[in-house]
């Protein structure tokens, strides 16, 4: 058997001109995603702390200013965070590049990111939340949905196992080549990275229930992964592998739907949502996400229900309905009807929330059909 096989075909390094005219046409062209940041721009502005790339510090500011955003995979690493003992020196000029070392290298790849893009503010987890902090952290993750549905565009780590992986093309040198082409006995194969869909759904960061939550709130994400990026918001998707991808092969630009965006912007646009109430439409709609969170991982299983409270408050912002211990009241008696994925397996619940709410049991939750 006679085989030939082709290098790889690489894709240009990052190109941040084309990155900056994504966000620009989606600002200024977009319609519908003009509808979406209308929609979040009634809300009172959330205080938060940003990152000040240029003077390499924190400042505090509000949802009001204009940001970017980084997600990604925690993994436990231990890494500088803003706590109360470091709070005040952490606002000094030049304060984080002083801690370079202890810096996370995503936050550092990201603060590069966000220069080159011209912007001048980022919020990250690790120092944009008070950590030892409880009521500052409890008030930061129960406002998740301005705080991402705010941000001008969400930088997504997606392919990072943990905060001390590196950005590729930002800080991880050359990116992986797109594909690899093999002729056996004159038939042609090609070889290429998993499609869009697969990375969101799979890996360290698709896994994250965190991680899901920050995307889905969302209203624009540049995705990068060690192949390529991706700019995606509600009206488009676009790739800077364009020219790399075959023609005669379906593009690899799939993106998971973003079904709470569209709830938003029927509410927007008609003045309530396609279901005014809790119905069998949304009911679907609250189940999928249920399901879609449930089944990715946390570290700490009491994050179970916080990790969808930005989810849980813009449920209640298009259908009316406050959650009880992540059940929407309205139909308290339909969302009941949930059941772990295995349930002949035992299960260790979370003793602090009632035995009736799928966020104090484990595993993946389903809903009867």
């Amino acid at each position: 058997m006679s085989s030939t096989i082709s290098s790889g075909r690489p894709v240009p390094a990052l190109d941040i001109a084309c990155v900056r005219g994504w966000l620009s046409d989606c600002e200024t062209k977009h319609v519908t995603c003009g509808i979406l940041e209308d929609s979040l721009s009634t809300n009172d502005p959330v205080d938060i702390i940003l990152i000040d790339v240029r003077n390499n510090r924190i400042v505090k500011g509000n949802t009001n200013e204009r940001y970017l955003a980084v997600s990604y995979a925690r993994g436990g690493v231990k890494c500088l965070e803003a706590t109360k003992a470091n709070f005040d020196t952490l606002q000094r000029d030049g304060a984080l590049d002083q801690q370079k070392l202890k810096l996370p290298k995503v936050i550092e790849d990201a603060m590069k990111l966000t220069m080159s893009l011209g912007e001048r503010y980022l919020w990250a987890h690790c120092l944009s939340i008070v950590q030892d902090d409880q009521m500052h952290k409890d008030s930061q993750i129960n406002s998740m949905h301005q705080i991402f549905g705010k941000a001008a565009m969400t930088i997504v780590a997606a392919a990072g196992r943990d905060a001390n992986s590196r950005l590729h093309d930002v800080g991880a040198g050359s990116r992986s080549s797109y594909l690899a082409e093999n002729f056996i006995e004159g038939r042609r194969f090609i070889a290429r990275p998993a499609n869009l869909r697969y990375l969101l759904e799979h890996g360290s960061y698709g896994n994250n229930a965190w991680a899901y939550q920050e995307r889905i709130l969302s209203r624009r994400c540049l995705i990068l992964t060690q192949y390529q990026a991706y700019f995606h918001c509600q009206t488009s998707t676009h790739t800077d592998a364009g020219d790399c991808e075959p023609q005669d092969m379906p593009s690899e630009r799939d993106m998971p739907s973003s079904p709470l965006a569209t709830v938003q912007m029927e509410r927007s646009l008609d003045g309530k949502s396609q279901f005014d109430t809790f119905s069998k439409g949304a009911m679907s709609l609250y189940s999928s996400l249920i399901q879609s969170s449930t089944r990715r991982h946390l570290s700490h299983p009491t994050d179970r229900l916080p990790a969808f409270d930005g989810i849980s408050a813009i449920l209640k912002s298009c259908y009316g309905s406050p959650s009880i211990a992540g059940l929407p009241e309205a139909i308290l008696d339909v969302a009941l009807l949930w059941v772990t994925s295995n349930p002949q397996t035992p299960t260790h619940r979370t003793r602090s929330l009632p035995s009736w709410s799928w966020a104090s049991h484990p595993g993946s939750i389903d809903y009867l059909s």
